[in-house]
C-alpha cells in the first residue's frame, strides 16, 4: 500500500513539474536588432512591440506583460550622459552614482528608493550579476513598482503593477518583479 501511494504521488509530480516549470519569453528588440529577453511565467500574456512602439517623454515601449495578478511595461531611453557606462560592469560606487541619479530624476514622481536587486543570470556557464535599480513610485497613475539598469547608455525600464486598476501594491508585485529580472538575459 505504502509504495504504491509513494509511487502514485511520484508520478504525479513528474506530471506536474513541467507545468509549474513552464515558461514564456519576451523578446525586445531595438533598431531591428535582439536587444534583450526575459523568461516569464506561462501565465503572463505577451505583447511585444519592436519597432513600433510608442515614445513617451524619450522612453520607447518595448512591450507588456500581464497576467491576473500583475502588469508589466517594459521602455527603454537612451540618455547621452551614460553613453558606454554598464550597470554589469560598474563598481560599487558608480552603482551607488547612479542609483542617486534615478532617485533625483525620479523624485517628482513620488519614488521611494527599494534597493539594488543583483539579478543573477548564467551566461557562458558563468554566473553574472546584472545591477536593477528598485523603486516604488506612487503618482497620477497609482502605484507601481520601477526597475532600471543600464547598458551602453539605454535605460532598461521595468514597471510592475497590480493588474487591478488602483488596486494598493503588494508584496507580490515587488517578488514578482524579481522573478522577472531573474529572467533577463541580454542580447548575445
Amino acid at each position: 500500500m505504502k509504495k504504491s501511494l509513494f509511487v502514485f504521488l511520484l508520478a504525479l509530480c513528474i506530471a506536474v513539474a513541467p507545468m509549474a516549470l513552464a515558461e514564456k519569453t519576451f523578446k525586445a528588440q531595438l533598431d531591428g536588432k535582439d536587444f534583450f529577453s526575459l523568461s516569464v511565467d506561462d501565465s503572463y500574456i505577451i505583447e511585444e512591440y519592436g519597432e513600433e512602439g510608442a515614445e513617451e517623454d524619450g522612453y520607447i515601449a518595448l512591450g507588456v506583460l500581464q497576467n491576473d495578478d500583475a502588469y508589466v511595461y517594459i521602455s527603454t531611453l537612451h540618455d547621452d550622459e551614460y553613453e558606454g557606462f554598464n550597470m554589469f560592469s560598474a563598481s560599487e560606487d558608480e552603482i551607488k552614482e547612479y542609483l542617486d541619479y534615478i532617485m533625483e530624476d525620479l523624485a517628482e514622481y513620488g519614488a521611494e528608493e527599494v534597493g539594488i536587486y543583483n539579478a543573477e543570470i548564467t551566461v557562458n556557464n558563468q554566473k553574472v550579476k546584472i545591477p536593477f535599480v528598485i523603486v516604488r513610485i506612487a503618482d497620477e497613475e497609482g502605484q507601481y513598482y520601477y526597475a532600471e539598469t543600464m547598458t551602453s547608455g539605454y535605460a532598461i525600464t521595468i514597471e510592475i503593477s497590480p493588474a487591478e486598476e488602483g488596486a494598493e501594491l503588494r508584496d507580490y508585485e515587488l517578488e514578482e518583479l524579481k522573478r522577472i529580472l531573474d529572467g533577463f538575459m541580454p542580447a548575445a
